[in-house]
């Protein structure tokens, strides 16, 4: 191989996810094929397999069915939840391959993953047959003078009939590609899918894309996309089952939905003037999904501060939805798929209200005193402890669940609070020795559940490098989070009964 070809190979950026993939595969086929003369080989071949992505896919490809498994979609190597991976896997994941340029850079539709209840599609951009961000599509969604259009760049849907669809769209990026994602919910009159029927049998997207950064150009593609296969794939079952609480609200469990790439419960939550007089935010709660043998394969922890959602399991919280207006508003609520499992039934388990006390609780220390020595208090049983520490490195910190926070120089309060079987969280509130408030740039809890149900809360209060450390601080709660607990369940089989009546307001 001559030295200008390998530096050509040696040059090529390989993704993370795909060099750890192909590792993997390489294993696999190693341990497949069992010959002592794959040893000497892959050591020969290895350099330019880590760094050339285009022979790492041949060979795979040639030598083993598993490796070849691999790389069947790109959604295999994005960062993306394992719905989306296992919706490629079996099959659901589509090349698009339709492209356009201008003014030398070009737009490609690469691929789709099929799912009527998360249509996701993946574009990107390139120069020079490099990638670029697609960052740059978005730049112009902020006009940053009167004669620029907030709407340059637009995606609209038509139906087989060349009816327009206003779909709501939303984005995550995936590595330098953009990842759009639709729901055809909105399709259904009253954006009530009852049956698949209601949903069309083709989608056409049309990328009017006119400037990318600073370059104007046009970039208009028209993407057709078949969703009967995806319709073939996907369930809707009628729940209707209503939990009526005597707080004031009412949950209505409406349908479970399957797709290929996520099930999901759609639930609606309406509230009285009871409610809404004692309590005002909207009702939170926490529900689990059983399989016949009790094991829990799905639960979804809605509290209002998702750091205190610690009885999620299999959730895909980016993907829950709602909408509605105050009083009544509808959630999909999205879980890995489930679609295989059998003799489901769901329990509700807890409500969360915020309750007041009688009166409020404070604190008062000088920080630079408990960096040395931690301050402990014990309040309604509940047990304090509180600590203060400088932040010397201008990198984030990785909390134990792993979660990077606290970008920059600053000081940091720590409010340790043992809160016993009920209680999720104090509201806190700090003001220093001359009463102003002190509002931390960034505030995290970390929640924990012993095996007795007990939680433990360490909250974590950041003041950037330029919030000096004040010489006095008091902190204060009067309001928490309290878990009541529930017991009440359905199972989730279609259901004949009717529509379930309005809810008092």
């Amino acid at each position: 191989m001559s030295n200008k070809v390998t530096e050509e190979i040696e040059s090529i950026e390989i993704p993370r996810e795909l060099r750890e993939r192909s590792k993997l595969g390489i294993e696999q086929a190693r341990r497949e094929l069992g010959l002592r003369t794959w040893r000497s080989k892959l050591a020969k071949t290895a350099a330019i397999a880590a760094a050339s992505a285009g022979l790492i896919v041949a060979l795979g490809a040639a030598t083993s069915p598993t490796f070849a498994s691999y790389v069947k979609s790109l959604f295999t190597f994005y960062n993306v939840d394992e719905g989306l991976k296992k919706a490629a896997d079996e099959g659901f994941a589509e090349p698009v391959n339709r492209e356009v340029t201008d003014q030398g850079i070009t737009l490609k539709v690469k691929e789709v993953v099929n799912d009527v209840f998360r249509l996701s599609i993946v574009y990107g951009l390139e120069k020079d047959g490099k990638p670029l961000d697609t960052d740059l599509l978005f730049e112009n969604f902020t006009p940053t003078d009167p004669a620029q259009d907030p709407y340059v760049n637009e995606y609209t849907f038509t139906d087989e009939n060349g009816k327009e669809l206003k779909l709501s769209r939303h984005w995550q990026k995936v590595g330098n590609d953009r990842m759009l994602y639709l729901s055809l919910d909105d399709v259904a009159p009253g954006k009530d899918v009852k049956f698949l029927t209601d949903l069309p049998n083709k989608l056409f997207i049309d990328f009017n894309i006119n400037q990318i950064g600073e370059t104007a150009g046009k970039w208009h593609l028209n993407v057709p996309i078949d969703l009967a296969k995806a319709k073939a794939s996907a369930a809707i079952i009628p729940l209707n089952k209503r939990y009526e609480s005597p707080l004031g609200f009412s949950l209505d469990f409406l349908q479970l939905r399957h797709g290929p790439s996520k099930s999901e419960v759609l639930v609606q939550v309406n509230e009285t003037q009871q409610w809404k007089r004692s309590y005002q935010a909207d009702p939170s709660f926490r529900y689990q999904i059983k399989d016949g043998q009790g094991r829990v394969i799905a639960a979804e922890d809605y509290v209002r501060w998702a750091d205190l959602a610690i009885g999620r399991k299999n959730a895909i919280p980016k993907f829950a939805i709602g909408q509605g207006s105050s009083g009544k508003m509808r959630y999909w609520h999205a879980f890995l798929p489930f679609q295989e499992a059998k003799n489901l039934k769901l329990e509700l388990t807890t409500v969360y209200t915020e309750e007041r006390m009688a009166k409020d609780f404070s604190v008062s220390f000088d920080p630079k005193e408990i960096m040395k020595l931690p301050l402990t208090k014990e309040a309604e049983g509940k047990k304090l402890a509180f600590t203060a520490r400088m932040k010397t490195e201008e990198a984030k910190e990785r909390l134990s669940d792993g979660r990077e926070v606290f970008q920059g120089k600053g000081w940091v309060i720590e409010a340790d609070q043992q809160l016993g079987v009920d209680t999720l969280d104090l509201k806190w509130a700090l003001q220093d020795g001359q009463g102003s408030e002190m509002i931390p740039g960034q505030q995290v809890a970390l929640l924990s559940q012993d095996e007795k149900g007990n939680y433990r809360n360490r909250t974590l209060f950041f003041f950037q490098d330029g919030a000096a450390v004040p010489d006095r601080v008091t902190i204060t709660y009067n309001r928490y989070t309290k878990a009541n607990p529930v017991s009440w369940s359905i199972p989730l089989e279609p259901s004949s009964d009717p529509a379930l009546p309005p809810w008092p307001s």
